[in-house]
Parts: C-alpha cells; structure tokens; sequence
C-alpha cells in the first residue's frame, strides 16, 4: 500500500511544474527522433526477378554476427524506470533525475553543434574541399564524444581491430535498441562512415542537419523511387571506399533480443562485394527503456555502461 501511495504521488505533479519541464525536453526534441533511424529499407526488385532476394547469409560476414547481442544484458532485461528515485510523467513516457542530467547535456551541447555545422558547411561550400564531408561527420563525432561524457555515458570498446581502415568499403551491421545507439557507434568506430536513416530526420534540429549536410542516406519508406535511390547511394558510397551503417532489424528493440533482419539492407554489400561487420550493443535498452523519456541510471547498474562489440 505503501509503494501505491508514493506512485500515486508522483502522479499528482502540479501541472504549472509539468508545463515548464515540458518546455525544457522540447529544446531537446531532436535528439529522441532518433530512435526509428534504421529505415524499414527493401532493395529495389527488377521487374522479372532473377534470383532469391539477398541476405545476410551471400554476403561476406567476418564472424558469426550478434554473437555477444543478448548474453551480456540478461541480467536487466526486465529493469526500468521503478527504483531509480523519483520519476515524473509525461504523455506515458518517464523521466527520473539522471535523465535530467542527459537533458541538460543536450541543451548545452546542441546549440554549439548546430553553428559548427553551419559555419563549416559555408566555408566547404566556398573553397570546394571537403566532397564527402568526413570533416563535416567529424564535427558530429567530436558532438557525441562531448554529449557521452556530460552524461556520463561513454561506452566500453571492443575488438576495435575489426574497425575498417581509411579507405575500405564495409557495411556495419548493428542492433538497435535506443536512440543513444547513435552517439554510442558515432564515438566507438572511426572512421567516418555513412548512416541509413529516414527520410522524416531532415526536419530534426542538428541531426537532420548532420545527415543532410553530410550526404548520408535518406529514404522515404513509402515512396519506391526512392528506395532505389537508397540502393544507388548506398552502393555508390561503397565503391568509392566509405563504409555504411545500417540497423537491420529496421527498428529498436525494447527488450534487447535482436529481431528479425529486413534483408535489402545486405543486397548492397553483395552487389559491391564488400565485408558485413557485426557490431553490438549493450545495455542500451535497460538504460533506456521504451517508456523512459531519456536515459535511466538502472538500479541494477550503478553507473549507466555500455559497451561495443566490433566483430
């Protein structure tokens, strides 16, 4: 009876306090569109289909992949939000005090971001240099170095010698199960490679600005043209030596199991030829749980860690 008391409590924040925090996560709001940005992505079929659609099984793997995508979460797959301290509500998502520490995080950081990218872009534009933006991705890399550590956040690295070098095509193949999967990937693997992602991401605030200004690749999932545009860029990215990546699931995972693959995503490598490289993530979803509005210090870790595997 006593726990139904303390959540009913919480419950009955007053709205004038709700009203003012809401105004503070919309200053962060792009940051939580990003958790859809793998795209539900079908290669384009020629019109008298040839052969079986490929998989991840034609293409070249380095290892058996995921291998470590379940096992080193299992013991807070089923932590959340209850016993992290006090939590307020918004619109069934939740936050706690940890998570206002991420927020500030991103108030802080965004802003500066945003001008870096713009002021670049103006000065590549001018002098010609720069065609594939590396030193435009880079300004995205130093972001969520600096994002990652204000949080408390920075995640372990593992088998960093599988990481391709300057120059060589591969696809990297993730799981996905939150929006800080972004940050996380864009500090652990360098270098600078090329995500698929949504169209709809062009209209976050500095993300749609990364990826637009950056030539990532951008596909509207109900429009077929351009699916095959996806693939042409893709596979153009790839013959030129800049690697991809791609969440195959096609979307996050709330319990950290990984789920099926959309199978397009790896008709590009085997158009090319080019390695699939596994990479996974850890206790992304217990950190950040699907009804959490921004990251949770799970009770069952103490410090909010994380950890990638390159395999």
């Amino acid at each position: 009876m006593e726990t139904m008391r303390r959540f009913r409590e919480r419950k009955t924040v007053s709205k004038t306090s709700s009203s003012l925090l809401v105004a503070l996560f919309v200053a962060a709001a792009g940051i939580e569109g990003v958790h859809s940005y793998a795209p539900h992505f079908a290669p384009p079929r020629p019109r008298r289909p040839t052969h079986r659609p490929a998989s991840i099984v034609d293409a070249e793997v380095l290892v058996p992949p995921f291998r470590a995508a379940n096992d080193p979460a299992d013991h807070v797959l089923s932590a959340g939000p209850g016993g992290v301290g006090p939590t307020l509500s918004f619109g069934g998502r939740e936050v706690n005090l940890f998570g206002f520490r991420v927020l500030a995080a991103a108030v802080l950081t965004c802003p500066v971001w945003g001008l870096a990218l713009n002021a670049y872009e103006v000065v590549a534009e001018a002098v010609g240099r720069d065609p594939n933006r590396v030193h435009f991705d880079g300004l995205g890399k130093i972001w969520s170095r600096v994002f990652l550590w204000m949080s408390d956040c920075f995640p372990e690295r593992f088998g960093r010698e599988h990481v391709a070098q300057e120059g060589r095509a591969v696809l990297y193949a993730a799981n996905h199960a939150s929006w800080l999967d972004i940050p996380l990937l864009c500090t652990s693997i360098d270098p600078v490679f090329k995500f698929i992602a949504k169209g709809e991401l062009r209209k976050v605030p500095c993300i749609g600005k990364q990826l637009v200004g950056g030539k990532h690749i951008l596909i509207d999932r109900e429009d077929r043209r351009s699916q095959l545009r996806t693939f042409k860029e893709g596979v153009a990215w790839l013959k030129s030596g800049v690697p991809l990546m791609a969440f195959p699931e096609g979307t996050r995972s709330d319990d950290g199991h990984l789920q099926d693959f959309k199978g397009g995503i790896f008709s590009m490598a085997v158009k090319v030829g080019v390695p699939v490289v596994p990479v996974t993530i850890t206790h992304a979803h217990a950190v950040m749980p699907s009804n959490a509005l921004f990251p949770f210090q799970v009770s069952t870790l103490q410090d909010p860690t994380f950890s990638i595997f390159v395999t």
